[in-house]
C-alpha cells in the first residue's frame, strides 16, 4: 500500500480560519480513528490548542462520509463538517466533558431568559447536534435550535452553539 503524506491544502470556505491546518489524505476509518485518538490524548495532556483541535482529510468520498457518520461514536469524540464538492472533511476533536457541559449550561440559561420574556419552552425547539445538509456541504453543530415555525425537517437551525478552545 502506498503511503500518502499530509499537505497544506487550500479549499476556499470550509477551511476559513484554519488556513495553517495540515490536511491528511483519507486512508480508512481506522486511520481516522487513530488520528482522532492521538489528537484527543494530546489535547487532554495539555498539548497545543486553538487550530490544533481540528483535523482535516482530503479525498473523502460521499460513500465514506456516510460510513464515518454511521461509525462516529466508535471513532471518537468529534463534530464533523464535510464539503461534498471538494471531498474535504473537517473534524473538530472534543475530548472534554466540558464541551457538553458548556452547551448544557447555555441551554438552561437560554430557557430561563426566554421564560422571562414570556416565551414558552416550545417556542424555540432544541435540535441538538444533528447534521444539517446544504447542496455543497454538511455540518454538525455542537448544539442548535430553531423556532417552532420552522417545523420542516430540512429547515436549518437559526441559533447554533459552537464550543471551542480558547
Amino acid at each position: 500500500m502506498a503511503t500518502a503524506s499530509p499537505t497544506n491544502y487550500q479549499a476556499p470556505g470550509i477551511l476559513e480560519g484554519l488556513e495553517d491546518i495540515t490536511v491528511h489524505p483519507f486512508i480508512s476509518t481506522y486511520k481516522l480513528r487513530k488520528l482522532v485518538e492521538t489528537k484527543a490524548t494530546s489535547l487532554l495532556g495539555g498539548g497545543p490548542t486553538q487550530q490544533l483541535q481540528y483535523l482535516a482529510f482530503r479525498n473523502v468520498t460521499q460513500t465514506m462520509w456516510g460510513k464515518i457518520q454511521e461509525n462516529q461514536r466508535w471513532i471518537g469524540p468529534m463534530r464533523l463538517t464535510y464539503d461534498f464538492h471538494d471531498e474535504l472533511l473537517i473534524v473538530k476533536v472534543m475530548p472534554w466533558p466540558s464541551h457538553e457541559a458548556a452547551h448544557g449550561l447555555f441551554n438552561t440559561r437560554l430557557i430561563l431568559k426566554l421564560s422571562a420574556m414570556g416565551m414558552g419552552p416550545s417556542d424555540l425547539i432544541p435540535v441538538g447536534a444533528g447534521t444539517f445538509r446544504a447542496s455543497r456541504s454538511a455540518k454538525q453543530a455542537d448544539y442548535a435550535y430553531k423556532p417552532r415555525q420552522r417545523d420542516r425537517i430540512v429547515d436549518w437551525p437559526t441559533l447554533v452553539i459552537e464550543v471551542g478552545l480558547s
